[in-house]
């Protein structure tokens, strides 16, 4: 009794430290305004042109279905900052000294996390009461049939984000950037597949949905072959008045489909229970790679047989007069090697094959493909740009220095900028030389939008994630599929003739300036 009653007050104190922040409210308020875009049918599951009649199981399960789809992807970073929390404000090292188990202190971070998801799904589910309120048929509401989907599709689903949440800070490979990416590209397959109605990694149940679905349109329109759309609408069809309703009724929630959705609760069991012994209980000696300890273990023992002092002692005399010139190329030489300081050789070697793809591979496969291959290598060097002095806890001396937005936050924008040209340094210089000339405004654009993005996005909230998660969708969706809107890269000509590149170069402008006021701001506080 004793050590649950520690697990409870554990889960609480965690809970109850994140909603209290700031940053939890932004949250909330997104996770409302997402609820008004399904309440308003711009973000929503059709059947082709069919839609159910909004009585309270069509509002309820709309609701939990998009709810759980978006939850899934971005539930995941929301709550992927327990651990890293308690180690760097140290409250992880006084938990070591204490008898709690690494068992016990996951199992509550598990929680912890599930609560946090399942409050953000429960107050979606509040919005589907709304949309029942606002267009609904007036056939009488159903309190189980809104919130029974809640119970069956988003509870485990959360479970499961929650548990991925632990178990990716747990493992040290997949606690930082890449991590990020794996979870992203895992999540995203996973609901492919449920979209393309592959039940059994139905995590958040539009395989089900989708399946139900038909059989209620063809039940109504026998000669009905209905599609399916998931996700947001263009305007035009939002308005659009050639949509066909049918009447959906909700699950018929039988053992065999209850069991099928607590899967994923024995999965995140099983997940938890699988990253116990990867949790190194802050030790931060396991952190260190082990070769570099190697290193450092040998020359200490160097320094003990020699006789040598690692740090000799210097008389006043020998000791320099500071100078007071400053040189901008040092601090941007400076920030570059901070930036690039211990990659593996294998990456570099990356990057320049990218670069020779860039110039040899065909114009169109070189903008698509080898750019874009190019351009998410650095993204692990561009995300920690505005996150350094936090993480490092170097932000009172960074700040104590002569001029600390003018100069270091320039020279780190600088920095990723060189980055960014030397990534995108093969299709630079072959539209440079051999044409076409039009494709540089596009390149030289997205070499300024990146390193822009992601000292902004990490001056406000300083944190990685916000820009990972935004940039290697904007990479993927943009310029690897092709959408105009967000293609950054210009890897389609329709990018180019839109003028995409002068808008991200008038964005890229403007996120200057917003990491600049953040500092200032940071700066005088």
């Amino acid at each position: 009794m004793r050590k649950l009653e520690i697990l409870k007050q554990l889960i609480l104190a965690d809970f109850r430290e994140r909603t209290r922040r700031y940053s939890f409210l932004v949250t909330l308020m997104a996770i409302l305004f997402f609820g008004y875009l399904v309440i308003t049918d711009q973000f929503t599951i059709r059947f082709g042109v069919y839609r159910g009649i909004i009585n309270s199981a069509w509002a309820g399960t709309v609701m939990t279905v998009a709810s759980t789809i978006i939850l899934s992807l971005a539930g995941f970073y929301l709550v992927k900052n327990t651990l890293s929390r308690d180690r760097t404000t140290n409250v992880g090292q006084i938990l070591a000294a204490t008898p709690l188990s690494r068992t016990e202190y996951l199992t509550a971070k598990f929680l912890s996390n599930f609560l946090v998801l399942a409050l953000m799904a429960a107050i979606l589910e509040l919005a589907a009461i709304v949309m029942y309120l606002i267009y609904g048929d007036g056939a009488g509401f159903n309190l189980w049939h809104v919130t029974s989907p809640l119970l069956f599709i988003a509870l485990p689903a959360m479970a499961f984000v929650a548990a991925m949440a632990v178990a990716f800070e747990s493992i040290r490979p997949l606690s930082g950037t890449w991590g990020n990416i794996i979870y992203l590209v895992l999540i995203e397959s996973i609901i492919i597949t449920n979209i393309q109605e592959i039940t059994f990694f139905d995590l958040s149940g539009v395989s089900l949905f989708i399946r139900k679905g038909h059989e209620a349109v063809r039940t109504l329109y026998p000669d009905a072959r209905p599609g399916v759309v998931v996700g947001f609408i263009a305007f035009d069809e939002f308005l659009s008045k050639n949509i066909k309703t049918f009447p959906w009724h909700g699950f018929d929630w039988t053992a065999a489909m209850i069991l099928s959705r607590l899967k994923w609760v024995g999965a995140a069991l099983a997940i938890v229970t699988a990253a116990v012994p990867f949790f190194d209980r802050f030790d931060r000696t396991k952190t260190v790679r082990p070769q570099k300890q190697k290193k450092r273990m040998k020359k200490n023992r160097e320094y003990i047989t020699t006789g040598k002092t690692i740090s000799p002692a210097l008389s006043y005399h020998q000791i320099d007069t500071p100078r007071t010139c400053f040189s901008y190329p040092a601090m941007l030489a400076a920030e570059i090697r901070l930036m690039l300081k211990g990659y593996h050789w294998f990456w570099y070697l990356l990057g320049g094959a990218m670069i020779v793809l860039e110039l040899t591979l065909p114009l169109a496969e070189a903008r698509r493909f080898a750019l874009s291959g190019a351009m998410i290598l650095p993204l692990a060097v561009w995300s920690a740009m505005g996150t350094r002095e936090t993480r490092y806890n170097t932000a009172q001396l960074l700040y104590s220095t002569p001029y600390p937005v003018t100069r270091q936050l320039l020279a780190s924008f600088l920095a990723g900028v060189i980055i960014a040209l030397l990534m995108s340094g093969g299709l630079l210089i072959r539209c440079g030389l051999w044409g076409p000339s039009s494709l540089v405004p596009g390149l030289l654009a997205a070499s300024f939008f990146a390193p822009a993005l992601a000292l902004a996005f990490g001056t406000l909230s300083g944190s990685k994630k916000l820009f990972e998660v935004t940039y290697f969708l904007m990479w993927y969706i943009g310029g690897i599929e092709g959408l105009t809107a967000i293609n950054f890269l210009a890897t389609t000509d329709e990018a180019i003739t839109a003028g995409m590149p002068l808008i991200f170069a008038l964005i890229s402008l403007g996120l200057l300036m917003v990491a600049f006021i953040a500092r200032r701001h940071r700066v005088i506080l």
